[in-house]
C-alpha cells in the first residue's frame, strides 16, 4: 500500500497493557504497519480539576471521574510500559509511534525507538515542545485541528528555524471534533495545503466514524492517513465512538487500496484494458443512403455506425464537400 497508514490507539487501551497489546496484534493481522500511542504524564499535561470536554463526558459517562485530570490519569502508561509496547511492536515487525505533550518527555524518543514523532493538534503552538522536537530532526507528523493556516505557518517557521528539516515534515489536515460530522470534514483543505506548502507532505487525521472518509482523502492527495482504532465501539472511554473497530478498520484499508488503484495519473489517455474495445464500440463513416459516383458528401448522405472498420468519424471534415470517387450502397463503409 502506497499510503502510510497510522492506527491511533490513543487511550483506547483503557489503561490496560494487555488490551494495548491485543490491539497491536489485531492491527497487525489486518495489515497495519504503524501503530500510535499517546505518551504523557498527567501531572505535566493538565491542571487538577480541569473539566472534561463535552465529547469526553458524553462518551465516558462515569460518575466517579468528573474531570480531565482523573480521566487521563486512569489511562496513563508510564515509561516502562511504553518501552514494553515499543519492543512488542518491533517483535511483530511493526513501527511503534507516539505523540508527546510535554517538552521534558521528548528525551525518551531514543529509548522508545521512534522513527517519527507525532505532534498532536493541541500542541501545534506549544513552542516549548516544538523546540525540543526540532532539535532531534526526526520525521515529524503535525496535526492541524483547531488551527488555521496562519497558526500552522507560525509553527512550521519555528520548527524549521530551530533545526527541523522541512522535507521530514508531514502536515495532517484534521478536525478535532469527536466524532467529526461529514459537514465538518472539509477535505478540500488537503488540496489547499498541498498547494500552499512547498516540499511538505500532507495527510489526513480522521476523527469521523466513517470507513469512507480516508478513501476520499487519498483521492484528494493525502500521503498519510491516521485513524483511531479500538477493539470495540461499545467500550467505555472518550475516544471509542470516534474510532473504528478492527473489522471496520480492515474495510477502510481495502477502500484505501481501491482509491490508490483508481486515482491513476493526471493525464487523459486510452488505457490498455479498453483498447481492445475500440473496434467494437467506436464508429466508421457510413453511407446514410445510396451515394452515386461524383456526388458530394454532406450531412444528408453520411452517418456513423459501428464497428470502426473504415474511416473514423473524426475524419468527417475531410469528406464534406468532396466528390465521391465511387458508388456506395446504403450502410456501406466509406
Amino acid at each position: 500500500m502506497k499510503t502510510k497508514l497510522i492506527a491511533e490507539v490513543g487511550v483506547n487501551h483503557n489503561g490496560n497493557i494487555n488490551i494495548a497489546k491485543k490491539i497491536i496484534r489485531s492491527a497487525k493481522k489486518i495489515g497495519v504497519n504503524i501503530i500510535k500511542f499517546q505518551f504523557y504524564t498527567t501531572e505535566k499535561l493538565i491542571l487538577p480539576n480541569t473539566p472534561m470536554a463535552e465529547y469526553q463526558t458524553k462518551n465516558y459517562q462515569n460518575k466517579k471521574i468528573v474531570d480531565q485530570y482523573k480521566l487521563l490519569k486512569k489511562y496513563e502508561f508510564n515509561l516502562k510500559q511504553h518501552i514494553s509496547l515499543s519492543k512488542y511492536c518491533r517483535k511483530l515487525g511493526m513501527e511503534y509511534c507516539c505523540s508527546f505533550f510535554h517538552e521534558d518527555d521528548v528525551k525518551y524518543s531514543k529509548l522508545l525507538g521512534l522513527k517519527r514523532i507525532k505532534i498532536p493538534s493541541g500542541e501545534l503552538n506549544n513552542f516549548l515542545l516544538l523546540k525540543q522536537i526540532s532539535k532531534l530532526n526526526k520525521k515529524i507528523i503535525l496535526s492541524t485541528g483547531m488551527s488555521n493556516f496562519k497558526d500552522l505557518n507560525k509553527s512550521l517557521d519555528f520548527l524549521i528555524k530551530n533545526g527541523q528539516d522541512k522535507k521530514k515534515i508531514t502536515v495532517l489536515h484534521c478536525c478535532s471534533a469527536y466524532p467529526t460530522l461529514p459537514k465538518d470534514l472539509n477535505l478540500n483543505s488537503i488540496e489547499y495545503l498541498k498547494k500552499k506548502l512547498n516540499k511538505i507532505s500532507v495527510g489526513f487525521s480522521d476523527h469521523s466514524n466513517s470507513i469512507f472518509t480516508p478513501m476520499m482523502a487519498v483521492l484528494k492527495g493525502a500521503d498519510i492517513i491516521e485513524k483511531h482504532i479500538t477493539l470495540s465501539n461499545k467500550s467505555k472511554g472518550p475516544d471509542h465512538l470516534a474510532s473504528l473497530n478492527i473489522t471496520d478498520f480492515s474495510k477502510m484499508i481495502d477502500l484505501i487500496k481501491i482509491a490508490e488503484i483508481s486515482i491513476g495519473s493526471l493525464q487523459k489517455k486510452i488505457n490498455i484494458s479498453e483498447k481492445k474495445n475500440i473496434f467494437f464500440v467506436k464508429k466508421s463513416l457510413v453511407a446514410k443512403r445510396d451515394i452515386k459516383k461524383g456526388e458530394k458528401f454532406d450531412y444528408n448522405n453520411l452517418t456513423a455506425m459501428r464497428p470502426l472498420k473504415g474511416k473514423s468519424v473524426d475524419k468527417l471534415k475531410n469528406f464534406l464537400g468532396k466528390k465521391s470517387k465511387k458508388n456506395y450502397r446504403k450502410n456501406q463503409i466509406i
